[in-house]
């Protein structure tokens, strides 16, 4: 029986994201995709133009599942605590299945060609997750929960922050920062008793 076209497509990110997680961008052969996906060559190139275009999709390919996940963490009724500590963890959660991916599209930097709807994709990604987050901040900072020295959207980005030193931490082979760890530092930095 033939697959459908979205489990092919789906075998091959899957496929990729493995073999981009334990090789080198530039060490990885679409063959080996291929036969790790068990498809043809070609019908890696019906989906994705390029193996960069591959790359990138192995990125964000399952980008609104997690955002979905995030929204229920701020639509849901915890704590900011506890909402705190979902949104670690998944976080951690995106890092552990991610962040080798995301390791080394940030040493290729400009070598990874990307053309400017790809950048435009992957910048929109980021800006809405910050967005979401300062949403998130923002509704405890009107309870009177975080502090007002900052805005929500640097909140975002210093949540998100904690995140990408674990990316440089590996780069100097550093242990990463424990979810506990993360969650003591914002509680510390971001709460009312911080402008104390």
């Amino acid at each position: 029986m033939q697959r459908k076209k979205t489990d092919r497509r789906l075998a091959v990110l899957e496929a990729a994201t493995v073999l981009f997680s334990e090789k080198s961008f530039h060490d990885v052969k679409l063959d080996e995709v291929a036969v790790a996906a068990d498809v043809g060559k070609g019908t890696i190139y019906t989906y994705f133009r390029s193996k960069e275009e591959l790359f990138v999709q192995c990125l964000v390919h399952d980008a609104p599942v997690y955002e979905e996940r995030v929204e229920k963490v701020i639509a849901a009724d915890l704590s900011f605590e506890d909402g705190l500590k979902q949104l670690i963890a998944l976080q951690a959660e995106f890092a552990e299945k991610k962040g080798p991916l995301v390791k080394q599209f940030m040493a290729l930097g400009p070598q990874l060609k990307l053309n400017d709807i790809q950048f435009k994709h992957l910048t929109g990604l980021f800006e809405k997750a910050v967005a979401r987050l300062a949403r998130f901040f923002e509704g405890w900072r009107k309870k009177g929960i975080l502090t007002t020295r900052f805005s929500c959207g640097q909140m975002a980005l210093m949540f998100q922050g904690l995140f990408d030193l674990n990316v440089a931490m590996s780069y100097f082979q550093e242990p990463a920062l424990r979810p506990e760890d993360v969650l003591a530092c914002i509680m510390k930095v971001l709460s009312r008793e911080a402008d104390r």
